[in-house]
C-alpha cells in the first residue's frame, strides 16, 4: 500500500524492539500496535516508560526513539507503519501519539482492525488505484483512533459525513 506496512502475525513469545543499533535505518515511522487476541497483556516501553497494552488494545510507538513490546504467549496482532508525513496533519498534537496506550474501548480502533483484516482476506491484491483508496482509509481510521484534528474528523467517514473526497474515488 502506498505509505503504509500492514503486518498480521501470530507470534509466540517474543520481544519486538528499536535499538540504537536498528534506529540507524533512518525510519522514523509511527507503529500503531494493535494487540487482538491474547490471553494476557502485552508490556511495553517507549523512551524508558512502562506501558501496558491490554488484549484488544493498542500503542503508538515512533521508530526513531528506543522502545519495545513484548508478547508474553502466542498472541494475535496488527500493525500499521504509518509514515510522519501522512500522519501528522491528520492528528491533533502528534507529540501526544508517542507511547500512547489506545484501549479496547475506543470505537475506531475496533472499526480499523476490522477494516484491515477485511483488506487481508481479499482473495486478490487490489489495483493501485484501489490501494491509494484503502491506504487514505486506514489513516484516516488511525488517526481518528489516536486523536484525529477537527478537520480530519469531519473528513473520515461518519454518522454526520458517510462520504469523503478519499471514498469517492474509483466509485
Amino acid at each position: 500500500m502506498p505509505n503504509l506496512g500492514i503486518v498480521a502475525a501470530n507470534p509466540g513469545r517474543i520481544r519486538i524492539s528499536r535499538t540504537r543499533e536498528t534506529m540507524l535505518d533512518g525510519n522514523d515511522n509511527v507503529r500503531l500496535v494493535m494487540l487482538q487476541r491474547s490471553r494476557t497483556s502485552a508490556p511495553a516501553t517507549q523512551l524508558g516508560r512502562d506501558l501496558t497494552v491490554e488484549p484488544g488494545g493498542a500503542v503508538a510507538l515512533f521508530n526513531c526513539d528506543l522502545n519495545a513490546i513484548t508478547f508474553p504467549e502466542p498472541s494475535k496482532l496488527l500493525a500499521l507503519n504509518l509514515t510522519r508525513k501522512m500522519l501528522r496533519p491528520l492528528l491533533r498534537d502528534f507529540d501526544m501519539v508517542l507511547g500512547r496506550v489506545i484501549p479496547k474501548q475506543v470505537a475506531p480502533l475496533r472499526l480499523l482492525a476490522s477494516y484491515i483484516e477485511a483488506v487481508l482476506n481479499e482473495p486478490a491484491p487490489p489495483t493501485a488505484e484501489f490501494s491509494q483508496l484503502i491506504s487514505a482509509h486506514i489513516y484516516d481510521l488511525a488517526s481518528l483512533t489516536m486523536g484525529a484534528t477537527r478537520d480530519a474528523a469531519e473528513l473520515a467517514p461518519g454518522p454526520n459525513n458517510p462520504m469523503t473526497p478519499s471514498s469517492c474515488i474509483g466509485l
